[in-house]
């Protein structure tokens, strides 16, 4: 089954000259616009979700980001951290105006660079896993 991927509409502003990095204000981000397009996500096991309810028989998209706000000065450092499904990637997706904002602003200043991280181990033992073919240097 193939799947089309809608993408959402632009909504990141750009605040040149401003002494601040990143701002959300009151942002309400989804991963299905308030008009129904869909804009699947992948979960963990390569399955599509969607995050819907129902409400008098009919389907209805859920936000997945609710009323965030913060600022991040310019050179600051802002570690995100949370368990499995607290929506630490939906707030990167947010930034790089990947879902549906369906309320509040997402100002920025500057350019972005996102390098995704896919953890894998192969059959070995722990140490083959981290040497990965190369010789093993005990003084290391």
């Amino acid at each position: 089954k193939i799947m089309l991927l809608q993408n959402p509409k632009p909504y990141l502003q750009q605040n040149k000259d401003s002494q601040t990095a990143v701002e959300m204000k009151n942002a309400t981000l989804s991963w299905t616009s308030a008009a129904g397009e869909q804009h699947h996500l992948p979960s963990q096991n390569g399955e599509v979700k969607e995050d819907k309810e129902e409400e008098n028989g009919r389907s209805q998209s859920l936000p997945t980001l609710r009323n965030i706000s913060f600022t991040l000065p310019k050179g600051s450092l802002l570690g995100v951290c949370g368990n499995v499904g607290s929506g630490k990637t939906s707030l990167i997706s947010s930034i790089l105006e990947q879902m549906h904002l369906l309320q509040g602003s997402i100002t920025a200043d500057g350019t972005f660079a996102y390098v995704s991280q896919q953890a894998w181990i192969f059959h070995g033992t722990v140490q083959e896993n981290i040497l990965m073919g190369e010789p093993l240097d005990q003084a290391k």
